[in-house]
């Protein structure tokens, strides 16, 4: 469209009586040249008409259809708009969605080993009398899609109740392997150096290793209420250890729920299946990775000073005590 067209296009529109107000923003139908033109005002523009001249023209959305065969022109809406409510949206969805997946995966993986070891008990529609008629009846009221969603929300309540929580599980590796099995060999090396500083006011400069460690060892166990603390002032940081903490927990989950269904699997078909055991050990190494890059990053944040430990300041106190003590 050239400058000309799309100038006497907005003239006739600022001098048009005939509004509509809709979500999109305000509308009005003008006729140029044979035309109907439509030129909208996004919703954030809307009650300046005077504003519709000249080169402010190029913000405008235009559409036109001829009166005869039809075509449309329609130059480009003002950038960064839709790709922000997108963002938006999606930062608020996302966080529901990664809470929803764990369980409903693992209902899913239960009810299909439950049919796998009892779907020959349950009868067909022909056979079937009493409850399960009714429930056959009620499927045929309903229609497919509610009984697809009602199935989804009972698939979801169950994985809520059959999941195991991500922090037992690491608690159990812990239990198993010791401090260090959710942690990197470099986390745990800057947590033990941030440690040290406490005890730099004594004046000594040779510290007992096994202070250090316990105090590291303190610290670690305090990661979940320093992830918290991330939330008043680094909500950032916090959404992202809350991302890879739910990872986390879905691979450990699935990880677990997986094996046992490739046991049920090598029951009812063939022995084969048991393979299948290497993809679930991949996917809870896949678990523990992600687990480890959560610490990890609340472990920076400690040692830059972002979020502060209960562990090291009480120990700091006893220390600046224990000097004043001495003096």
């Amino acid at each position: 469209m050239d400058a000309f067209t799309s100038s006497a296009i907005f003239s006739a529109a600022a001098a048009a009586t005939s509004w509509k107000k809709l979500n999109t923003g305000l509308t009005a139908t003008v006729r140029h040249d044979g035309c109907d033109w439509t030129v909208q005002i996004p919703p954030s523009e809307a009650g300046a008409k005077a504003e519709i001249r000249g080169a402010s023209s190029c913000s405008r959305r235009l559409t036109a259809t001829s009166g005869v065969g039809g075509h449309t022109c329609m130059e480009r809406p003002p950038r960064g708009r839709i790709p922000g409510m997108i963002t938006s949206m999606l930062s608020s969805l996302l966080p529901g969605l990664r809470h929803f997946r764990t369980p409903f995966a693992v209902g899913v993986l239960c009810t299909f080993q439950a049919w796998l070891l009892f779907g020959d008990s349950v009868p067909t529609r022909s056979q079937a009398h009493g409850f399960i008629h009714r429930v056959y009846a009620l499927g045929n009221i309903a229609g497919r899609p509610i009984v697809t969603a009602a199935v989804a929300f009972t698939l979801y309540l169950l994985g809520d109740v059959m999941k195991i929580p991500g922090r037992r599980i690491a608690a159990f590796l812990k239990w198993l392997h010791g401090d260090t099995a959710l942690m990197t060999p470099e986390s745990w090396a800057h947590l033990a150096m941030y440690a040290r500083r406490a005890f730099k006011n004594r004046g000594i400069e040779n510290i007992a290793d096994t202070r250090v460690k316990n105090l590291t060892n303190r610290m670690v166990f305090e990661t979940p209420e320093l992830r918290m603390r991330l939330i008043a002032n680094h909500s950032d940081l916090y959404m992202e250890c809350d991302r890879l903490d739910s990872e986390a927990e879905f691979r450990f989950n699935v990880a677990i729920y997986s094996a046992t269904l490739w046991v049920v699997l090598a029951a009812c078909w063939s022995a084969w299946s048991l393979i299948g055991f290497i993809a679930s050990i991949l996917i809870f190494q896949n678990g523990v990775r992600a687990f480890r890059d959560s610490t990890a990053i609340v472990i920076q944040s400690v040692v830059s000073g972002m979020i502060t430990s209960e562990f090291f300041e009480e120990e700091m106190q006893l220390d600046q005590e224990s000097v004043d003590a001495g003096q």
